[in-house]
């Protein structure tokens, strides 16, 4: 009987060996703490806001731009083919039909509800114009006591558009002007289309002012106030293409608006005034960026030629008034006849 019960015993054992080895094969699942799982979190919330570097290269040199994964890539602004620039007169029932990819308008003149420029940005993009080296007498930020020298940044009025006047771009308080309302119109549109980056040239000679210098760094403030708001902000200045020769300019702006490439008025074009301006064009566009064309031609024949000669180099092309007050419907198209 004892022999019974010892052997019995050992049975026991075994069998009890043989369960906890088989218990013990599979780890449990491990979970994690609190400060783990927010230590995780944060891991991902930071590789998924990580910037990617984008090398581009040109005749001038290298250079880096520095975009978000979440913005649309800068290839995709060579796919902008049609546009429509309109300052006077722009309607929202004409805007939201338009079949362009891009338009300009004057939000004072347009003056969209924020549920109309929400509608109209489903299927394009839409540019503020903003005027950065010219005070307009009709805007809300002037003053009925303002006159050439009063305040100080103001100076004569421009001969060719009354109600313009030159400024002194660099001064603090013009500045301050601007980039505030950068800070409101960023809130509502994809970018600004700046006029009058030209007005560095006015002042070349002032003493003790680089203009140049002044310029490119004013549109670097106004891009940099957009950008705190909206991280895809874009800054298309207006002409002056001679600054995208600076390495600084080209990491600032997002692409070109040109007036009157092939055409002054239905003045034909010194063929090297053209070439050199294609040639920063094409840097330009080469670089992945916006290329907006305008001419202001009248004749039949000025006008199918710009569209060919324009289209050919894959720029963004639309011909109007000089008023800029022409609706989709009246701006004037190639023919075929």
């Amino acid at each position: 009987m004892g022999d019974y019960v010892n052997t019995l015993k050992i049975m026991v054992i075994i069998i009890w060996i043989f369960l906890t080895g088989c218990i013990s094969v599979s780890e449990p699942t491990k979970t994690l703490n609190d400060q783990e799982e927010s230590q995780y979190l944060n891991n991902t919330v930071t590789q998924s806001n990580n910037t990617t570097e984008i090398q581009l290269s040109n005749t001038t040199g290298n250079h880096n731009i520095t975009t978000s994964p979440n913005n649309t890539e800068l290839s995709e602004n060579n796919k902008i083919t049609t546009w429509h620039y309109q300052l006077q007169n722009a309607k929202y029932h004409n805007l939201i039909n338009l079949n362009v990819d891009l338009i300009v308008i004057d939000p004072d003149d347009a003056n969209l509800t924020y549920e109309q420029l929400k509608n109209i940005k489903k299927n394009k993009i839409v540019l503020a114009y903003l005027s950065i080296g010219e005070a307009e007498n009709y805007r809300e930020y002037w003053k009925e006591d303002w006159r050439p020298g009063n305040p100080e940044f103001l100076d004569n009025e421009n001969p060719e558009w009354e109600g313009n006047y030159k400024v002194k771009f660099w001064y603090p308080e013009w500045q301050k002007i601007i980039l505030n309302r950068t800070q409101d119109l960023a809130h509502n549109y994809d970018g600004l289309y700046l006029d009058i980056v030209d007005a560095y040239e006015y002042y070349n000679d002032y003493p003790n002012v680089n203009s140049t210098k002044e310029m490119i760094e004013f549109v670097k403030k106004i891009k940099e106030t957009g950008r705190k708001i909206n991280p895809n902000f874009l800054i298309i200045p207006q002409n002056s293409p001679e600054l995208y020769e600076y390495d600084e300019y080209q990491k600032i702006i997002d692409g070109i608006g040109i007036e009157d490439t092939w055409y002054d008025d239905d003045t034909p074009q010194d063929n090297k005034y053209t070439k050199d301006v294609i040639q920063y064009l094409e840097q330009i566009k080469n670089d992945g960026k916006i290329v907006l064309s305008i001419d202001y031609p009248t004749k039949k024949d000025y006008i199918n030629g710009y569209y060919i000669k324009c289209k050919s180099h894959g720029f963004a092309c639309t011909v109007s008034n000089r008023e800029l007050n022409m609706d989709i419907s009246k701006t004037i198209h190639q023919t075929t006849n």
